[in-house]
């Protein structure tokens, strides 16, 4: 029987992964996000899980930017998650692995 578990990250264990496993795309999933005032029910999972590429600045050792775009898995948001983290307050519950062809379809 295959273990179909997927291996979970912190977004620093994810870092490091960079240089020993090379890795493409991945999702960050947060546990965390204000809600605006408009939105009147929690976020789904699809709303809390964003799309980051390991090219972004945030795993790059060239540069001191901490730059980390991602795309939200419901296709609706494109953002700064390093700005959300840290002025926002969103909070990382943990991040996996996707494979190099996984896209975001909306």
């Amino acid at each position: 029987m295959a273990n179909n578990k997927i291996q979970t990250y912190t977004l620093d264990e994810l870092r490091l992964e960079c240089f020993k496993n090379p890795w493409k795309k991945a999702v960050v999933v947060f546990s965390y996000i204000p809600l605006p005032p408009r939105k009147k029910k929690p976020y789904n999972l699809y709303e809390l899980s964003y799309l980051i590429t390991s090219d972004a600045d945030y795993f790059s050792t060239r540069t001191t930017s901490q730059a980390l775009p991602g795309r939200c898995l419901d296709g609706y948001d494109e953002c700064d998650l390093d700005r959300m983290m840290y002025m926002e307050g969103w909070t990382v519950d943990y991040c996996f692995k996707v494979p190099d062809d996984f896209e975001i379809y909306h």
